[in-house]
């Protein structure tokens, strides 16, 4: 009997050891999930209004060709609300986007009166550099571009961007798709899009060292400075 006691106090005092909570251990903190973006209007359909109505955000009016600042906002699935300065209204938009966590973006407005398209272009981790470059892309005597095909009235492009000393082209771009991040020496540099070897456009940037670029091609070619 007595063994038989012994034995049920030894299970009852390792159960209440096993459950026994240190109280002074660190407690982990809760995270909060954000993302970063801008938007940029490219369409023609005159000036944008852009807002995240559910996290009550304003990216403000943007004219054809110009981009708002960044905004930090909480990720997830968010309601994206645009509207347009010219039309009867048909082309204002009502939508839900998904903004990734811990993502800094561009988000391209493409478009005129027969459709809009929203381009989500990830630049990188908001605490890291491109994911499709090292951590080492700073250097002080390189650049980083991508090319942006928005050209409304072409389904693929091919875009070459040559300079004195260094050069990349992007093959068979389809629309409102962005190349993968290329370094580049700085300086100025020629921009040519094409369709089946026949040029459509062209055009001459300045990429300055330090920076990276998105260059968009739509209405005309434009360097916009991502962060």
């Amino acid at each position: 009997m007595l063994s038989k006691l012994l034995i049920s106090l030894t299970i009852v005092a390792l159960l209440l050891g096993a459950g026994c909570i240190e109280m002074d251990k660190e407690v982990i903190s809760t995270v909060d999930f954000s993302s970063e973006a801008r938007f940029v209007n490219l369409t023609r359909l005159g000036s944008a209004t852009v807002q995240l109505e559910d996290v009550n955000i304003s990216f403000g009016s943007l004219s054809a060709g110009e981009a708002s600042s960044y905004k930090e906002f909480d990720a997830g699935s968010r309601e994206l609300v645009v509207t347009f300065s010219e039309g009867d209204g048909t082309a204002d938009i009502t939508m839900s986007m998904v903004f990734a966590t811990e993502k800094k973006s561009s988000v391209f407005i493409l478009g005129d009166t027969s459709g809009t398209k929203f381009i989500n272009a990830i630049e990188h981790y908001t605490f890291d550099a491109p994911p499709d470059l090292n951590a080492n892309w700073t250097h002080s005597d390189s650049a980083i571009v991508r090319v942006l095909n928005g050209l409304h009235d072409f389904e693929e492009i091919t875009v070459s961007v040559v300079g004195d000393n260094s050069e990349f082209t992007a093959d068979a771009l389809s629309y409102g798709k962005a190349s993968s991040y290329n370094m580049i020496f700085p300086g100025d540099y020629a921009i040519t899009v094409a369709i089946n070897d026949s040029t459509i456009m062209a055009d001459t940037l300045a990429l300055l060292a330090g920076a990276r670029y998105t260059v968009a091609i739509y209405d005309e070619v434009k360097g916009f400075i991502d962060d």
